[in-house]
């Protein structure tokens, strides 16, 4: 027969994978129960509250368990309790106190490292994790914790780096393909993150977010049956209909395979889950400058740059849409002049404007971007001829003509070179 203990970790496992569970019996069984520890009693109780979304009863049964006894058992559960309800300080505060108490304890400076990625202390828990690597350097788990503290300082070759070295130190792990495969997707290995997804799906088939991964890499690759196929089964698995991943995943799904009236539709039927998603936002509002729709294109764009201001294609459209709605520039102007005082303008960034400004007969703006560009790209000879242009809209014959030389020597250059 069954212990308790071994029927409680069922149901944790259970939870986890989103089956059906009476919370309501799990708690009268362990309220029932007689573990000889009661601490022990209250933080299964505690979690068993937490898994019933009943959060101010579970911190109850932590907080009691911690009064009992202040051990680094009850101390890191406290902890985790209030990582998990999204209290990292409080969390920090617990695991420090029951480092104190056991300093040999490395999980225990491992779920403290957990911790401070939450809080921005990439510092301190960078300096954490490469003491535990030093104790235990076969242990993948503080290979993905490097993984971890590498993604947040946005390192993301650094990161797939060493979570390929968890995966070659534990090859049977489904989380540690799926990490590795969305770290691919977010420098755009779309290939390379389809493969990992669909090995973690191999691994753990019941698992629903891998799924919703990988339908987000058949979408970037064109694969978009494969896509929807993927967020069905992700939602047959009990993925909820309006979480924000699946709802971004279908949105891009109906967008990028040309089912545009869909895509709309899903986005006004789920307007607030948008709200904060700029990348459709985006989406959104280039479709609507396409359909010369300029007002609504212009307020969705301005919602997209209040989230993420520093992206230059958002900022670059609603420079679009400003020079259709306005009689003059000047608004558009100021805002290509606002964001180069804020962010570094690449090439590409400066050829874009420039050449909508030389369509919309904007020629002195036009030439004092290209003369700004030229500062930081002077052998570019496709800014030489831009300026060309210019000059022949002004009827300057002779700066044409100057600048029509540099422009042939500097291509006959670049062709030698290449």
């Amino acid at each position: 027969m069954k212990s308790f203990e071994e029927e409680l970790g069922k149901i944790y496992i259970d939870l986890n994978l989103r089956s059906e569970v009476d919370i309501d019996d799990a708690i009268s069984k362990l309220e029932d129960s007689n573990l000889k520890l009661k601490e022990k009693k209250l933080i299964n109780l505690g979690y068993l509250y937490l898994a019933q979304d009943n959060a101010s009863i579970a911190e109850k049964q932590f907080t009691k368990a911690v009064e009992i006894i202040e051990s680094p058992y009850t101390l890191s559960h406290f902890g985790f309790y209030q990582y998990l309800t999204g209290n990292y300080i409080k969390a920090k505060e617990a695991l420090l106190k029951a480092i104190e108490l056991d300093s040999n304890d490395i999980e225990l400076r491992a779920e403290l490292v957990t911790v401070l990625l939450e809080l921005g202390e990439l510092d301190t828990a960078d300096k954490i994790n490469l003491k535990n690597i030093k104790y235990e350097p076969l242990n993948p788990k503080y290979y993905s914790e490097r993984a971890q503290i590498a993604t947040a300082s946005l390192n993301f070759e650094s990161a797939i780096y060493y979570s390929s070295f968890a995966i070659l130190l534990d090859p049977n792990n489904s989380l540690r393909y799926s990490n590795r495969g969305v770290l691919s997707f977010s420098i755009g290995a779309y290939s390379e993150s389809l493969v990992d997804l669909s090995k973690a799906i191999n691994l753990n088939p019941d698992y629903p977010n891998y799924y919703l991964y990988r339908a987000s890499a058949n979408n970037a690759l064109g694969n978009f049956n494969n896509a929807s196929n993927d967020l069905e089964t992700s939602l047959n698995l009990g993925l909820d209909n309006i979480n924000k991943g699946y709802l971004e995943a279908k949105f891009n799904n109906f967008y990028l395979s040309g089912e545009i009236e869909k895509a709309f539709e899903l986005y006004k039927d789920n307007i607030d889950e948008y709200s904060n998603n700029s990348n459709i936002l985006y989406q959104v509002s280039t479709t609507l400058f396409q359909q010369e729709n300029y007002q609504e294109a212009l307020e969705t764009i301005y919602k997209a740059i209040s989230i993420e201001s520093h992206i230059f294609s958002y900022t670059l459209l609603l420079f679009k849409i400003l020079s259709k709605i306005k009689d003059n520039f000047d608004d558009a102007i100021l805002l290509i002049e606002n964001y180069k005082e804020n962010y570094p303008m690449n090439f590409i960034n400066f050829i874009e404007i420039i050449e909508i400004l030389i369509k919309s007969k904007e020629i002195n703006y036009a030439k004092k971007i290209i003369l700004e560009a030229l500062e930081s790209y002077p052998e570019s000879p496709k800014l030489y001829n831009l300026l060309c242009s210019v000059y022949h809209e002004t009827g300057d014959k002779n700066k044409y003509e100057k600048n029509y030389k540099i422009y042939e020597e500097i291509s006959r250059i670049t062709k030698l070179l290449n």
